[in-house]
């Protein structure tokens, strides 16, 4: 499932993008890896079916993970060198996500990280959204890349004066 991110922040700044990849991209691989090892047969199908339902740490579980934990650099770094500009220090960025059900409530998550004199920007930045991201279902490699391109693209965007702001929206 893909998700949607819309961003607006100061000085005009716009970006929006639909189908932004999400953690099922792993998921659609480890079924054509499932079915692709499975023999032709009625046994290989079966094999193959509990190989995905049942599956053992493997190759597709490491290429996640590395996805996952590069990803979060990527934000992390991206939002230290907006931090590195001037008048950042009353700046913000909120982060608000929500996914649709059609059987039960929506999942909701909203966060907001002002700028301090952090030694750290980046990974305050993702402590505070962090548990925002997990109670929607937004946490994953797919949502840092797209948080990290959009505040890429602020910081590119924003002149040098004044504090940046910038509200971001998930949604799916």
């Amino acid at each position: 499932m893909s998700f949607r991110i819309h961003a607006a922040g100061s000085n005009g700044f716009r970006y929006e993008r639909d189908n932004c990849p999400d953690d099922d991209v792993f998921e659609a691989a480890a079924v054509i890896s499932a079915l692709s090892a499975s023999g032709p047969s009625v046994g290989g199908a079966v094999e193959g079916a509990a190989d995905y339902l049942q599956p053992s740490v493997g190759v597709l579980d490491g290429v996640s993970s590395v996805a996952t934990t590069t990803m979060t650099e990527l934000l992390r770094s991206t939002v230290n060198f907006l931090a590195i500009g001037r008048n950042t220090s009353r700046g913000w960025i909120s982060v608000g996500s929500r996914t649709e059900s059609a059987v039960w409530a929506d999942s909701t998550g909203f966060a907001r990280y002002e700028f301090y004199d952090d030694d750290d920007p980046g990974a305050e930045f993702i402590r505070t959204i962090l548990p925002s991201l997990r109670e929607s279902g937004f946490n994953n490699y797919g949502t840092f890349r797209a948080l990290a391109m959009a505040i890429s693209l602020f910081d590119s965007h924003r002149p040098s004066s004044g504090p940046p702001t910038l509200l971001i929206q998930l949604s799916k």
